[in-house]
């Protein structure tokens, strides 16, 4: 809960699971009250030490509260169908919330990640284990970037089969020596395709560097006053933050009403709606900058839904027919007219990856 909002969901699917078990009678009453005080503990501390995030107050782990997770029903509403709305272009055009494809489920066939995991699944004296992975795993089918909840709980089942006593609740009796020898073979087995795996991955080497943006956080650190608020891209609004600390209008926890609102009215800067129009929706909602980057404005030939230009002719209509304002941008930058992007006005250009409009 600390560390990222998108745990209410694993949560939310726990204390689900819980309940189901608990509806089949394989835990006492008192121990499922113990297990939903917890629950209730954390998230008080959680909201404490998150200095009251109203965020939590909403989310499905506590409150259920579908308007603030209406975009969550929406994305999964349009994996099944032609429905799309602005923020789910936002989501499902990322390959992260795509289907989880094929391949990664082969990956985890030729560990013998998800045979193991079925055997373990299959003793029921686990129920607990087994909604929970049933949860997680429908998570991941349907997200393909929460199987980082799947995997793991396919490694816990998996490890059931190590019990013995386990074993013996459900009559399948095993000497001790010939269990150990099967154990140990089930891990030879994984390790003998596992061991590539984590060559492969130990393989990969990369470096992050890019100089143009640390320019432009110089620029916003020396020629701008700590009060002054950005906007943007979420992810340049995270990096201005963490960086420069200087206030910001949108950012990245999607997961709010509040900030979805926010962050479509501030992507308007990418629309076909009159220019003066976008400027003063910025101004009313208090930003003295924009930070626009050129690329954003470039167009996605195989699905043209998934540029941002391209959301906006699909979200946007009745203005479909105007000049693109990434057009008008990318003129007055380019060819050093900023009067057609009047009243924006550019307050830096070092270099055409990071321009920041003043408004």
């Amino acid at each position: 809960m600390l560390f990222w909002q998108f745990s209410q969901f694993a949560f939310f699917t726990q204390v689900g699971s819980l309940f189901v078990v608990y509806t089949f009678d394989f835990i006492p009453r008192g121990t499922m009250e113990t297990l939903i005080s917890a629950h209730l503990t954390s998230f008080a501390v959680a909201f404490v030490m998150l200095f009251g995030n109203e965020m939590l107050l909403t989310s499905l782990y506590l409150a259920s509260i579908i308007a603030s997770l209406a975009h969550i029903f929406d994305i999964l509403r349009s994996k099944f169908s032609n429905y799309s709305t602005f923020h789910t272009r936002l989501y499902t055009c990322s390959a992260e919330f795509d289907f989880m494809p094929f391949e990664t489920l082969q990956k985890l066939s030729y560990t013998w990640l998800i045979p193991c995991a079925f055997l373990g699944i299959f003793l029921f004296v686990v129920f607990y284990n087994a909604v929970q992975t049933f949860c997680y795993s429908v998570m991941a089918l349907l997200i393909m970037r929460l199987k980082l909840f799947m995997t793991p709980h396919l490694c816990i089942c998996c490890a059931i089969l190590a019990n013995n006593e386990v074993l013996r609740s459900i009559n399948i009796r095993l000497d001790k020596r010939i269990h150990a020898v099967l154990v140990v073979a089930i891990i030879a087995a994984m390790a003998s395709e596992g061991k590539s795996n984590i060559e492969k991955q130990l393989r990969i080497k990369g470096e992050y560097s890019n100089p143009e943006q640390e320019l432009l956080f110089d620029w916003i650190q020396k020629e701008t006053k700590p009060t002054d608020v950005f906007a943007g891209t979420m992810p340049v609004m995270a990096n201005v933050k963490l960086s420069t600390l200087r206030p910001i209008l949108n950012h990245p926890h999607y997961e709010d009403v509040g900030i979805r609102e926010r962050t479509e009215k501030v992507y308007s800067v990418f629309s076909k709606k009159p220019i003066n129009e976008v400027h003063s929706t910025l101004k009313k909602m208090g930003a003295n900058y924009f930070v626009f980057q050129l690329f954003n404005c470039a167009p996605e030939p195989n699905r043209p839904y998934c540029a941002y230009r391209g959301m906006w002719d699909e979200h946007d209509k009745r203005n479909i027919e105007r000049v693109s304002n990434c057009d008008l941008f990318n003129v007055a930058v380019t060819q050093h007219d900023p009067s057609i992007i009047l009243p924006f006005s550019i307050a830096y250009t070092r270099n055409l990856n990071y321009v920041v409009l003043k408004i």
